[in-house]
């Protein structure tokens, strides 16, 4: 009995010794660290842009001449568009065309204060004026080609004329070719001050803010943008669209997603919003409405955005991504973060070379289903996680 019970202690010694020595010679777990970002977002790739948008009609038949450039805002009551009798010579109509893109360059260059008559600024001008020759020749147009193309013999004739003598002189120029088509021509004045737009698409009188209440998933799903963009020397009738202004103060971005984000995506939320694939830059935003889930669990959300974006304006539909919650820090396994005896106090163990630091951290983000958090060093802290290498992952 006693040579059994000797055993066992033994035994028990050995195990002890034998799981002591491999506690100290085991490593110690460690990962890299490196900078993350988590964003709790709802994406959706067939999004539609509204916007409140006025659509202007052909009031004759005839040639039609736009007076604005695609993009430019406008005033209330400006020319924004004219229609020209059919039997004008368009000699003037594209004389007239050239004569506004010299203007616009010169006032460009003018208010940009950088237009110097010496030596070094013609030869700039000539080599930029070559290179702009072949842009818009790519681009067909005929008429800026040829404006452009005089402009640079001028230069090189020495006869160089101060840009306000010579914007004054296109006004002039400009002046008598519209005198003599005074009779012969159709304005059409803005009602209210926007962003002009020779694209019409057919939905400006269907995708209205204030009727998406009225809307089904279905429905929105059976909208298909027209492609109808009236241009200079296009032949139009009496009731044809020709052009638009959109509000450019606010304007919205309608969407379907599925019920599994409806808690995320509820109305009155801030959201910032993303165009990827457009632009990098994301833009304000609140949720003015959701609908109920349908019957395949998907609904309607409508997006809010008083701030400008000039390139959401050339789109009526794009890939959206809606941004609710973003935290950038350092991803990391749940058992690596360590409680001080402070309440909600947290420290975390990281390597710089050969040597472990102990570094306080705030918790940003934790996901307990996946086990990973989101840490940042507190403000406080000595040894901040940015200037460590790697993490230790649990402990001796």
């Amino acid at each position: 009995m006693k040579k059994f019970f000797a055993a066992v202690i033994i035994l028990v010694l050995f195990a002890m010794g034998w799981y002591t020595v491999a506690y100290f010679v085991r490593p110690v777990k460690m990962i890299e660290l490196s900078e993350y970002t988590y964003e709790a977002m709802v994406s959706c790739d067939n999004a539609f842009i509204v916007r409140d948008e006025t659509v202007y009609y052909a009031t004759t038949a005839g040639i039609l001449y736009n007076n604005t450039d695609d993009g430019e805002r406008v005033s209330k009551n400006d020319i924004i568009s004219s229609v020209f009798n059919t039997g004008i010579d368009s000699a003037y109509i594209k004389k007239l065309r050239a004569i506004d893109g010299s203007i616009n360059r010169l006032e460009d260059r003018i208010s940009a204060g950088s237009y110097n008559m010496d030596e070094y600024t013609a030869e700039s001008d000539i080599y930029s004026g070559l290179n702009s020759v072949v842009s818009l020749a790519e681009k067909n147009s005929v008429s800026d080609v040829r404006d452009l193309k005089e402009e640079i013999n001028s230069y090189r004739s020495g006869e160089i004329v101060s840009p306000e003598k010579r914007l004054d002189e296109l006004l002039i120029e400009r002046e008598n070719i519209e005198n003599i088509l005074a009779n012969q021509r159709s304005d059409i004045l803005s009602a209210s001050s926007g962003i002009f737009s020779s694209y019409v698409d057919g939905l400006e009188a269907v995708l209205i803010p204030d009727r998406t209440q009225e809307y089904s998933v279905q429905y929105i799903r059976s909208l298909v943008p027209g492609i109808l963009s009236r241009r200079e020397g296009d032949t139009v009738v009496t009731g044809d669209p020709i052009c638009k202004i959109m509000n450019n103060h606010v304007w919205y971005v309608l969407g379907i997603s599925d019920e599994t984000n409806k808690e995320l995506c509820a109305e009155g939320k801030s959201v910032y919003v993303r165009f990827p694939g457009i632009t990098s830059i994301e833009v304000k935003g609140s949720v003015t409405y959701t609908s109920e889930p349908d019957d395949n669990g998907e609904y309607i959300f409508l997006i809010k955005i008083p701030s400008y974006l000039e390139t959401a304006f050339s789109y009526r539909q794009a890939r959206v991504e809606l941004i609710f919650e973003k935290y950038e820090g350092y991803k990391i396994p749940l058992d690596a973060i360590h409680t001080k005896k402070g309440l909600n106090e947290y420290y975390v163990n990281a390597m710089k070379g050969s040597e472990q630091h102990e570094c306080d951290c705030d918790i940003l983000f934790t996901d307990n289903e996946n086990e990973y958090a989101i840490i940042q060093s507190t403000e406080t802290a000595k040894n901040r996680l940015s200037s460590m290498e790697r993490l230790v992952v649990g402990e001796r």
